[in-house]
């Protein structure tokens, strides 16, 4: 009876017309034709293939071809990692995980070609991360070294050594450089930049800015980092780092004893990654310019970076400007500059520090000792904020560099920098471009420096 439809004249438009209606996937075959007044009239035999897909099936193909192959991946994890004793626990997690992140799709979302396609890499990626990481953290969880959980878990990298919580000097014993060549971030990222890996460690200066390296970027560009006995400056300015990234290179410069600049500008840094750079600042012994301009730091970030900046001797560069800092970082950084003996120039314009935040760093200049430059253009200090400069300006004895551009001081302050001037002996250039004071003020300023050799005076 399979080969026979269903009347469906019974719901036909066409009373006249007879409608029978066949299941999915009917074979026709026609057996002959023939003309029956002006109708042709075509005989056909119907057979139903009972082995074929139902549509159904035919739509959830390509679910089960991932189903299939994420078995494959359990059993491939569970054999490479026989013997370790998580064997089991990873390979019940990866089935959970790709339930989880692959398969908890409509199974006709796989029917689009790029859906399916990043399923595929996604189960890749959770498989090597049980058969590598996540085997990896449970051993060290468990107590076994870098060393010892890289003899259990043969399938493993030392990419997946560091994502596993052990740290760069760990991984740097078990794991030889050579070992991270043919990873994908490396090789992404290696394909981004036009080096070599072997080339990357062994250069004296790297400038990857402008490249379009992201935080997966970053991890490669850590192992470079790390690795390398040469490399002196590494400028990344205007690439995608976020915190994430900042972390990976911060992790990798803890254990780096080479390179004494860095530069990070023009990324989307925030107070996170503010956060584990001011981690790697306390510990790192040669890092002397540090550049993080135009990225999200706030107050947080910049509190972190000025409770390492009490710890850290050899820092003397440092650029803040253009980030999201106001009273409470700039107070948070004047209270480290009256303890730090290194720091000679400091650059936090393009912020949003206002009359308090000013203050703090006055009553920093007092007692510092070391400060030369001192960049704090574009705020908001105003006249109270400029007083409290000028009044610093009159014993300070070191800084000679000083930007105060565009902070609404008017004439109020700009009297009170000219009184400081006159017996301020040090300072070699004032820059007061873009403030509020009219042309009385200006006089004052320029009266107040008149026949002094050897000061450049911007109003």
């Amino acid at each position: 009876m399979v080969n026979r439809g269903a009347d469906m004249s019974w719901l036909s438009q066409y009373p006249h017309e007879k409608e029978i209606l066949f299941g999915p996937l009917t074979g026709i075959e026609v057996l002959d034709t023939r003309i029956n007044g002006s109708v042709v009239e075509i005989i056909c035999d119907f057979s139903v293939n009972l082995t074929a897909l139902t549509l159904e099936q035919v739509l959830n193909k390509r679910q089960k071809l991932l189903k299939d192959m994420g078995e494959g991946m359990v059993l491939e994890v569970r054999t490479a990692l026989a013997g370790t004793g998580v064997e089991v626990r990873q390979a019940a997690k990866l089935r959970d995980d790709l339930a989880a992140e692959v398969l908890h799709v409509v199974p006709e979302a796989f029917n689009e070609d790029a859906c399916f396609a990043g399923a595929v890499e996604k189960a890749l990626q959770l498989k090597q991360e049980a058969a590598g990481a996540g085997a990896l953290r449970e051993l060290r969880q468990g107590g076994m070294t870098c060393v010892e959980a890289k003899a259990k878990v043969g399938s493993a990298s030392g990419v997946d050594a560091k994502a596993a919580g052990y740290s760069w000097q760990e991984v740097k014993e078990a794991y030889p450089l050579q070992d991270f060549q043919e990873h994908p971030a490396v090789r992404k990222l290696l394909y981004k930049v036009g080096d070599t890996l072997e080339e990357a460690v062994n250069k004296k200066e790297l400038h990857w800015q402008g490249k379009g390296l992201y935080d997966e970027d970053a991890e490669a560009v850590a192992i470079v980092v790390a690795f390398s006995a040469v490399l002196t400056e590494l400028r990344l300015h205007t690439n995608k780092f976020g915190d994430a990234g900042a972390t990976a290179i911060a992790e990798a410069l803890k254990v780096n004893a080479v390179i004494t600049t860095l530069f990070l500008p023009e990324n989307k840094i925030g107070d996170a990654g503010a956060s584990a750079i001011a981690d790697a600042l306390r510990v790192n012994a040669v890092l002397k310019s540090l550049g993080l301009r135009e990225n999200k730091i706030g107050d947080a970030g910049a509190t972190a970076i000025a409770d390492a900046l009490r710890d850290n001797a050899v820092l003397t560069v440092l650029n803040l400007n253009s980030n999201k800092i106001a009273d409470a970082g700039a107070t948070a950084i004047a209270e480290a500059l009256k303890v730090n003996a290194v720091l000679t120039e400091l650059k936090i314009a393009g912020n949003q520090i206002g009359t308090v935040g000013a203050a703090a760093i006055a009553d920093a200049l007092r007692v510092n000792a070391v400060l030369k430059a001192l960049n704090l253009g574009a705020n908001q200090i105003g006249d109270a904020g400029a007083t409290a400069i000028a009044d610093a300006l009159r014993v300070n004895a070191v800084i000679t560099t000083l930007d105060l551009r565009g902070n609404q001081i008017s004439n109020a302050g700009a009297s009170a920098i000219a009184e400081a001037l006159r017996v301020n002996a040090v300072l070699t250039t004032l820059d007061l471009r873009g403030n509020k004071f009219d042309q009385n003020g200006k006089k004052q300023l320029q009266d107040a420096v008149q026949g002094r050799q050897g000061l450049k005076l911007y109003v």
